[in-house]
């Protein structure tokens, strides 16, 4: 049997996320990879400031920020949460030196952790590996997922070694 990722994948234009918003949604996350969409959430919503806007796309996070939005749901955070909150400050800031230097070690990630492997699931697997050997937690997966081989393994470690 063969099982999707749970995505929706849906696009939303922004009357429906308004629709959602008035009958209570308090936020979206685009993963669409789209900034100019992107930049339309946040543009629609600027006057609604509990109404959240946040970006499932890690290296978007200073264009959320400096352009109005709140945040992101940055998968790499979990391996590097100081990296993902000096973003965060740096964006605040305005602090373009630093964001361009941070943003390196994310685009890092992209080019080392999440292209081991070959599938999609390479960024969850990527991700638990990468926990594993910090020793934060095991790199269990639920079928039909398989943690990586020990050859892979090595080479997430090896990769951790050049991001930390």
């Amino acid at each position: 049997m063969l099982v999707q990722w749970a995505r929706s994948k849906i696009h939303l234009n922004p009357d429906i996320v308004k629709k959602a918003e008035e009958l209570g949604a308090v936020g979206i996350k685009d993963s669409s990879g789209d900034m100019l969409y992107l930049y339309t959430l946040i543009e629609e919503f600027k006057n609604s400031p509990d109404f959240a806007i946040i970006t499932g796309t890690e290296m978007f996070l200073p264009e959320t920020i400096m352009h109005g939005g709140h945040g992101a749901v940055a998968g790499g955070a979990n391996m590097f949460p100081k990296l993902f909150v000096d973003l965060y400050e740096a964006s605040v800031s305005n602090d373009f030196e630093t964001i361009s230097d941070l943003r390196e070690k994310v685009l890092m990630l992209y080019q080392t952790i999440y292209q081991v492997g070959s599938s999609t699931s390479r960024f969850v697997k990527g991700t638990k590996c990468v926990l594993s050997a910090m020793g934060i937690c095991n790199d269990y997966m639920a079928p039909p997922l398989q943690r990586f081989s020990p050859s892979k393994r090595k080479k997430i470690e090896e990769y951790i070694e050049q991001i930390r």
